[in-house]
């Protein structure tokens, strides 16, 4: 058994070490970002429901996705700002700025009194939140060809380590005055700060994961700006290595000439100029929007009644519903994601898996049927559904980042992922809008209308099919990153 798990996590001879503590800490800012977006997942329909409890289940859909909706919206406005000022002043300074403001703006949100001071403070917290932004620079800085794989897998463990217990731990801690048995004989023990704000314990313990990514700041763990140097000229030996595999004698050297004459020629185009930078950004956007429409669709659509075409589940269901997804996406990045891109190229993998939620998706209607005859067996479709999606998810969020920084010249990585930021935020604030109205336009049909809890999904799965087709215009170029 032992052998075995160092066969299986052992890093092949021709693969550079990875600066494991700067990866962890980088990642340490990535998880305290997502947990504060992951955590409202479960509640945000609830927190809606808090504000104004006349409102109908119609309405409650779309308040719930405009509150989703607020902190990428203002992230889009600072994405290119954040990406910028890392690629000016150092990705590790700005990093960790960004991330004692998110820890500051978080526990703010949990003191919110009303719909609009909710949406307010959300707003403050994700025009601050430029880490996931960075991230990806960051990362890109110190790796090179043959450990690129590697070091974005972490992403998707910080991302499936959050959406593993944000969701279901934001979930346990709200509303504790009506929701904890302790609380449940005697209300009026419950302590005044947490009847005043219901959702304060759901936001406040954000604050414990940001103080662990703050030390290793102060520690000098981060440091991401002193391994580009290295990183560069490692990529260039490697392209020279890569040349010099290729042939002998005077054919070698002549194509050694060619490759750096692209090479040259690729300096002087500019990153909002190069083709696959473009047809990269194009996609890494269009996937963020359709993923992230699934992602917030689907958490509104269990908390909607049976009887509207939902599930009917509570606040704790869809935290462990995340938990599940969070969990299989762990597993996928730490056991499969790298082994699969280093045999297949994350190109040739991106297509598969944008087809497999292409077909995925219609399918979660069926739990819906179920639902109305047990409670378990519409849980049963949901896991295998979920399975598909969280093995699926890495390649394709994972993927699209990677071959984004692939694409993007090393000095203006900033600036790309910040230019993309933009967009992909706006993709992430739109995606819970457009979730919120497939729900509610889906409770406004009368339930003879046919294929009312269907289409919904079909929406969605017409994006992916798009995306399939659109994936496969990116160059097998991009599977590795470039020297310059």
């Amino acid at each position: 058994t032992t052998l075995r798990m160092r066969r299986l996590f052992a890093q092949p001879a021709d693969e550079t070490p990875l600066a494991w503590r700067t990866v962890g800490a980088i990642q340490l800012f990535s998880v305290a970002s997502t947990a504060a977006t992951t955590a409202l997942f479960s509640i945000a329909y609830f927190m809606a429901r808090h504000f104004d409890r006349e409102l109908s289940e119609h309405a409650l859909a779309l308040r719930a996705g405009v509150l989703t909706s607020i902190k990428p919206a203002a992230s889009a406005v600072s994405a290119f700002a954040w990406g910028a000022m890392g690629d000016r002043f150092g990705f590790a300074r700005i990093i960790a700025l960004s991330g004692a403001a998110h820890a500051a703006a978080t526990v703010a949100f949990g003191f919110s009194a009303s719909f609009g001071a909710a949406c307010a403070l959300r707003a403050v917290q994700g025009c601050v939140d430029g880490m996931v932004v960075m991230q990806k620079p960051a990362l890109a800085l110190v790796s090179d060809g043959t450990n690129a794989a590697r070091a974005f897998a972490t992403t998707g463990v910080a991302y499936g380590t959050a959406s593993a217990f944000a969701p279901a731990l934001s979930a346990l801690l709200a509303e504790p005055c009506t929701s904890w048995a302790r609380f449940e004989r005697d209300a009026a023990s419950c302590p005044k700060l947490l009847a005043r704000y219901p959702f304060f314990l759901s936001n406040v313990w954000i604050l414990a994961l940001a103080l662990p990514a703050l030390v290793s700041f102060w520690r000098g763990w981060l440091d991401v700006d002193d391994a580009d140097e290295d990183v560069v000229v490692e990529l260039e030996l490697l392209s020279v290595n890569d040349d010099d595999s290729a042939g002998s004698g005077a054919k070698d050297g002549a194509s050694k000439c060619v490759e750096n004459q692209k090479i040259v020629e690729n300096q002087d185009v500019p990153w909002f100029r190069d083709v696959n930078v473009k047809t990269a950004i194009a996609s890494q956007v269009g996937c963020t929007f359709v993923v992230l429409t699934g992602a917030e669709t689907t958490p509104l659509w269990m908390a909607t009644s049976i009887q509207s075409g939902g599930l009917g589940w509570t606040s704790v269901d869809i935290g462990l519903f995340g938990t599940v997804m969070g969990f299989t996406i762990l597993f996928f990045q730490i056991f499969l994601f790298t082994k699969l891109v280093r045999r297949f190229g994350i190109v040739t993998l991106l297509p598969f898996a944008l087809a497999i939620n292409a077909v995925v998706f219609p399918l979660h209607p069926i739990a819906h049927e179920l639902a109305k005859r047990s409670k378990s067996l519409a849980w049963a479709v949901v896991i295998i559904l979920g399975f598909a999606r969280g093995m699926s998810g890495p390649i394709i969020m994972g993927g699209s980042s990677l071959i984004l920084n692939n694409a993007s010249p090393r000095r203006a990585l900033g600036a790309v992922n910040g230019f993309s930021g933009t967009f992909s935020n706006a993709g992430r604030a739109i995606a819970p809008l457009l979730g919120g109205a497939l729900v509610a336009m889906m409770v406004s049909m009368k339930p003879s209308t046919p294929g009312r809890t269907v289409w919904p999904f079909m929406v969605i799965s017409l994006g992916f099919l798009s995306l399939t087709l659109y994936s496969r215009k990116l160059s097998l170029e991009l599977n590795k990153p470039r020297a310059r």
